[in-house]
């Protein structure tokens, strides 16, 4: 027997749901971009010009470039919803990808924890 996928259907007010999501999400992946490249440029500066402590800036822009691109992805997949006849497949991989970026914010917020009670015990 032939296996079919299931399509979904959007109507004209879940598309333009849909499209705005995708167009907030690309708003907030750009700032993330933005300020990732920032944070870089000024842990470079600061590295070579002012002290060490550059380098935790420049880590910290890294991540934040990290999580941008997350979101691009996600973003370009909740685009593709509305844009194709794929849409469950768009849909598994967007949430696939706010998945991933959840993780990753959980795993920061657990290094943060960890380095403040370090720091907290030690100082």
């Amino acid at each position: 027997m032939a296996e079919t996928n299931p399509t979904l259907e959007f109507n004209e007010a879940e598309s333009k749901t849909v499209s705005q999501l995708s167009k907030t999400t690309s708003v907030l992946a750009g700032a993330l971009l933005l300020g990732g490249v920032t944070l870089i440029a000024g842990g470079v500066y600061v590295l070579f010009f002012v002290s060490n402590s550059g380098l935790l800036s420049i880590i910290q822009g890294l991540l934040t470039l990290f999580l941008g691109l997350i979101l691009v992805t996600s973003a370009r997949d909740v685009r593709f919803m509305v844009e194709t006849k794929y849409t469950p497949i768009h849909l598994g991989n967007a949430l696939q990808n706010l998945a991933a970026f959840q993780k990753t914010q959980f795993v920061l917020a657990v290094l943060l924890i960890l380095v403040a009670g370090v720091r907290l015990f030690v100082s």
